[in-house]
């Protein structure tokens, strides 16, 4: 209120004001004493564009000076120009339950960066997740745009349980074209729940080799073992379940174990029941038996093969009359008994025969074959 010529002979100046713009509020000033400011404060009490025109309505106050009167002044004119941008608003869960799952399972936290007014004038929400234990992995979203969502991704990283706290840190991040600073970082604590399981891991040699051995009574056995897995717990891994064929008929699968818990170890094994050669592969087929209260299926894992060698052999078989008639003979005389070596399965995998002949009657001289193939 500006001195025209003495302030003690002046009047206050009211200020009424109004904006065409309806995000912007308006706090007039008290009265303003001659020679004295007062400012009008204009709020951007909504996110958006803030152009606006404020008139001021002015009136002259007399303040009750006898036989003065209040007088209205020309109203006065102001541009408004300017934008008002939201704080980023994020919403998301505060828990992250898992359930029984397999290492390596996901769970999404979906975080959103809700609109408060406009999402043209609102900031980016940035997000960045932190586990508590090396259980969880994270891997947090790109900025999040208002009125959009996007993954906080939690990964069951290890087996055991997955009980830990994230703590989420929440920033506003203003807009490039606003020429704003960024807003203050909030966190929020996230509880994560579960439990991480490991698959059986089964491990064994690649060759078994029988030998030369006999036949039903050669027999052979492949150790396998359910490794522990990297990283990982005996309690909270899968046992194994075994099972094998043989490509070779010669070879007779007689056993395999199951239920091997994590670092254990079973047994398949082999009985040879046929002659020949044993040369070949086993099959090996694992099963990843979950664990009771786990709450998971059991899965079938990559099959195994190992190759077998070896040989299986027959014994001879003899074949020989029980009885000999000689008849009256001449001193000298030769009679001679067949004695055969009768092939079973393999002529090639079959013993030959020695025949050691004795006789009860000392008339009687005997010579025995040559080794009898």
């Amino acid at each position: 209120n500006v001195v025209t010529t003495s302030a003690a002979f002046q009047d206050s100046l009211d200020v009424a004001a109004t904006s065409s713009n309806g995000k912007l509020t308006l706090t007039n000033p008290a009265n303003i004493a001659a020679g004295a400011a007062r400012n009008l404060v204009v709020n951007a009490a909504t996110a958006g564009d803030l152009a606006a025109t404020l008139t001021l309505g002015l009136t002259s106050n007399a303040n009750g000076v006898n036989g003065l009167n209040n007088v209205d002044l020309t109203a006065q004119t102001i541009a408004v120009t300017g934008a008002a941008y939201d704080l980023a608003n994020a919403s998301l869960n505060s828990t992250v339950a898992f359930g029984g799952v397999r290492v390596g399972a996901t769970s999404n936290l979906a975080v959103t960066n809700t609109v408060i007014t406009a999402a043209a004038y609102q900031d980016d929400l940035g997000v960045t997740a932190v586990a508590g234990t090396t259980q969880l992995g994270i891997a947090n979203p790109a900025l999040i745009s208002a009125g959009a969502t996007r993954n906080v991704v939690v990964t069951a990283a290890k087996a055991g349980l997955l009980t830990d706290t994230l703590t989420v840190s929440l920033a506003s991040k203003a807009l490039a074209a606003s020429g704003l600073a960024d807003g203050a970082t909030t966190t929020q604590s996230v509880a994560v729940t579960g439990t991480a399981y490991d698959f059986a891991t089964a491990t064994h040699a690649a060759t078994l080799a029988l030998g030369n051995v006999r036949v039903t009574t050669g027999t052979g056995a492949l150790t396998v073992t359910n490794a522990l897995a990297a990283n990982g717990s005996a309690a909270y891994q899968d046992a194994l379940d075994l099972s094998a064929t043989s490509s070779n008929a010669r070879l007779s699968v007689t056993g395999a174990a199951t239920g091997i818990a994590a670092t254990a170890t079973g047994d398949v094994t082999v009985r040879a029941i046929t002659a020949g050669s044993l040369a070949g592969n086993l099959t090996l087929g694992f099963t990843s038996k979950a664990l009771a209260g786990s709450g998971l299926a059991d899965a079938v894992l990559a099959n195994g093969t190992v190759a077998v060698t070896g040989a299986a052999y027959d014994l001879a078989t003899a074949t020989v009359a029980s009885s000999l008639t000689l008849n009256n003979v001449r001193t000298g005389t030769l009679t001679n008994v067949s004695v055969g070596n009768v092939v079973t399965t393999s002529a090639a995998f079959q013993d030959s025969l020695d025949v050691a002949a004795t006789s009860s009657n000392g008339k009687l001289t005997l010579t025995n074959p040559a080794n009898i193939a």
